[in-house]
C-alpha cells in the first residue's frame, strides 16, 4: 500500500505512520528517496510520524504539532529553521522551542537520544 501511495498520480500524498511496518533501511533507501523526488516535482506531502528518519531526513517545509494545554488542544506549526512553534490562532511564538519539541517527539527526549548517541559512539563507531 505504501508503494502504491508513493507512486500515485495525484498532486499530494498523505501518509499516516508509513514506517510502522518497514525497517529503517527501507525507509532510508526507498521511502526518503521517493519522498524527496516527489517534493522536487512539486507534490504536497503530509506525513504523520514519530520516526526521525522520516521527520527530519526528508527536510520538510512545515511541522504541525498538537499540544494539550488547560484542557484544550492547540495546533502549533513551525518551519525547520524557526526557533519556536507558532500558535495557529494567534500567529505568535509559543513557549514551545522547535528543537525541544522535535527532540521529544522524534527522538523520545534528550536523555534517550544521549544514551543512543553514547552507545553508538562507544560500541559501534569505535570498532
Amino acid at each position: 500500500m505504501l508503494v502504491q501511495a508513493l507512486n500515485s498520480p495525484g498532486d499530494f500524498v498523505i501518509l499516516d505512520e508509513p514506517s510502522s511496518r518497514i525497517g529503517t533501511n527501507s525507509i532510508m533507501e526507498y521511502v526518503n528517496d521517493k519522498l524527496t523526488k516527489l517534493r522536487r516535482l512539486g507534490k504536497t506531502i503530509i506525513i504523520a510520524t514519530h520516526n526521525s528518519n522520516l521527520g527530519i531526513n526528508t527536510l520538510p517545509n512545515n511541522f504541525i504539532f498538537r499540544v494539550k494545554e488547560n484542557n484544550s488542544y492547540k495546533t502549533l506549526y513551525s518551519y525547520i529553521y524557526s526557533d519556536y512553534f507558532m500558535d495557529e490562532k494567534h500567529k505568535q511564538n509559543t513557549k514551545h522551542p522547535f528543537n525541544d519539541v522535535i527532540m521529544d517527539i522524534l527522538e523520545g527526549g534528550k536523555n534517550p537520544y544521549k544514551i543512543r548517541k553514547d552507545i553508538y559512539d562507544s560500541k559501534i563507531l569505535n570498532k
